[in-house]
């Protein structure tokens, strides 16, 4: 096999369980609207008309990749500091960072469909990640956790009575499923802690308390990282993946270089890794997350990393038909 060959899912021989890596791309495969261009593209009833100008011309600019604004807006910051330069429209630069912060998980609330308006998608994909031995997810949307409501034995995500984390007492047996960036579903408690809530199927979309999921949007990989290790479960969820020594399937995920926290603990064991690539309409493919796993898991470049297209792998044949 050629470098970097793009071959069909069913070409690779993939054996036992391995371990599956889930991105936004899943999260659009069940619905359009979870595009950040979909997210952005309105503003949010929760921010003034003043503060979302600067906003508004930041994604004309830089596009509508949250992480990428909040990256820039860090480094304009500590131009600015330097020059005691620290508005934009009149608006503080910390404070529009901040706003950006909670006008994203706003956007993706608005956006959310209904559980029950995905019914089919969901029973789809909880059937699809079962057949892995651990499911990760950088998705904070609310797609995985309702998926596995109709597999309650087939799946463990280490939490117990009242929510409460306890990954000493996983089952061994059922496919864990890890929040690495945390989710809608989760909340913050005592220090670095967090706690399962589980209301009906839609109602999360509704809870007054939403601000207090746990969610990491940084703009860095290594900001991400610090947030990630001041919380116990999101600290436990990252320890796993970076121990993991089973084969891993990266699906809809661009490996990019906000998330190259989450490549160097995939990058830590040697193992096969197969990274799904998105086939256009025209026959065209996304080189970029090509170019991002070859150079973001340096120890995997010559050896056990492969490419697969996206839309022959049986999850995403299962979300679009």
């Amino acid at each position: 096999m050629r470098k970097n060959e793009i071959l069909d899912w069913s070409e690779l021989k993939v054996a036992g369980r391995p371990v599956a890596l889930l991105g936004n791309g899943v999260s659009i495969a069940i619905d359009e609207q979870f595009h950040y261009q979909k997210l952005l593209e309105h503003p949010s009833p929760r921010v003034s008309g003043v503060e979302w100008i600067p906003f508004w011309s930041l994604i004309r600019r830089f596009g509508p990749n949250p992480e990428r604004i909040l990256e820039v807006l860090r480094t304009t910051s500590d131009v600015a500091a330097t020059l005691n330069l620290n508005c934009c429209y009149g608006v503080p630069l910390v404070t529009l960072a901040h706003h950006i912060k909670t006008v994203v998980p706003e956007r993706i609330r608005s956006v959310h469909p209904r559980g029950t308006e995905i019914q089919g998608q969901l029973a789809a994909l909880g059937e699809q990640l079962k057949g892995f031995s651990s499911v990760f997810t950088t998705n904070y949307d609310l797609t995985a956790y309702w998926a596995i409501n109709s597999f309650q034995g087939d799946f463990d995500d280490g939490f117990r009575t009242e929510g409460r984390f306890k990954p000493e007492e996983m089952n061994e047996v059922r496919t864990h499923l890890w929040y690495l960036h945390g989710g809608f579903h989760l909340r913050r408690e005592r220090w670095r802690t967090s706690k399962k809530t589980t209301p009906p199927m839609g109602n999360l979309l509704d809870a007054d308390d939403i601000a207090e999921a746990v969610v990491v949007l940084e703009g860095t990989a290594e900001e991400k990282l610090a947030a990630i290790n001041a919380n116990h479960y999101l600290s436990t969820a990252l320890g796993q993946l970076q121990g993991s020594k089973e084969a891993i399937v990266v699906l809809g995920h661009s490996l990019s270089k906000p998330d190259k926290h989450i490549c160097e603990a995939i990058d830590r064991t040697p193992k096969p890794i197969y990274v799904s690539v998105l086939r256009d309409s025209e026959g065209g493919h996304d080189q970029q997350v090509i170019e991002n796993a070859s150079h973001h898991l340096p120890k995997h470049q010559n050896i056990g990393l492969q490419f697969f297209w996206h839309d022959t792998h049986p999850l995403f044949q299962a979300l679009t038909t």
